[in-house]
């Protein structure tokens, strides 16, 4: 052991704890700390260094999107204490984040027109939805570099304006910060009555919603397991 430098473990379940959890949300240009852990869908969303002027809006555009580009749901144990994930891990933490900020997710009765699912080559899913009043409404989600490609356009303060070069830059520079500090970084963006006449919705001519990071927590023990 006196040579040993490296120690290999499996991490799922075994040093963490094997449930997803959103830590910050970045949206507009907005920073926000998520509060809560596990898949309870109890938190609250924390303004660092609050801007001068209310994103909340585009705070829920991001938590809509992260709930309508979804197929995974949450439920209680018999005890309603234990919450546990049906579907996959990363869906469900963003199924627990929207459920924090007041956004419903859609049950089966929802109008899906098509869905263009994640796979490892595209980094990115979206899900086209007909919405209540009439609107297709494209839900995209993939990592930051491969959405903000798509987008020509953002959301901040509740409107929508062209993405510049900095803003693309300042954007990714917080999807870096979050990776460095070991967090899952997924993007988010969205598009109204995408072109879906011939059958096809490619996924173009975006506008870009916000960043979620999100991590598997370790287990409590786990600091003074290595240690020892």
């Amino acid at each position: 052991l006196g040579s040993v430098t490296v120690i290999c473990s499996d991490k799922t379940g075994t040093l963490t704890r094997n449930e997803m959890t959103v830590r910050e949300v970045y949206t507009g240009e907005q920073l926000y700390e998520v509060t809560g852990a596990g898949y309870r869908p109890q938190g609250e969303f924390i303004p660092v260094s609050p801007s001068p002027s209310d994103q909340r809006q585009d705070l829920q555009k991001v938590l809509t999107i992260a709930a309508r580009c979804n197929n995974a749901r949450i439920a209680p144990d018999e005890s309603g204490d234990n919450w546990t994930v049906i579907g996959d891990p990363t869906e469900g933490a963003l199924v627990v984040m929207s459920l924090k900020g007041g956004v419903d997710v859609p049950d089966g009765s929802r109008k899906v027109v098509f869905e263009i699912p994640f796979d490892s080559e595209r980094k990115a899913k979206s899900v086209i939805e007909r919405m209540d009043d009439g609107r297709t409404v494209l839900f995209h989600k993939g990592a930051p570099e491969v959405v903000l490609d798509k987008c020509k356009e953002e959301l901040c303060n509740g409107e929508i304006r062209p993405l510049t070069a900095e803003r693309r830059q300042a954007i990714m520079q917080q999807g870096s910060r979050m990776a460095s500090v070991a967090l899952r970084v997924l993007g988010f963006a969205f598009r109204d009555q995408p072109d879906g006449s011939d059958g096809e919705f490619p996924e173009r001519d975006l506008v870009f919603a916000g960043l979620a990071g999100m991590m598997d927590p370790p287990r409590d023990e786990v600091r003074e397991s290595v240690a020892e």
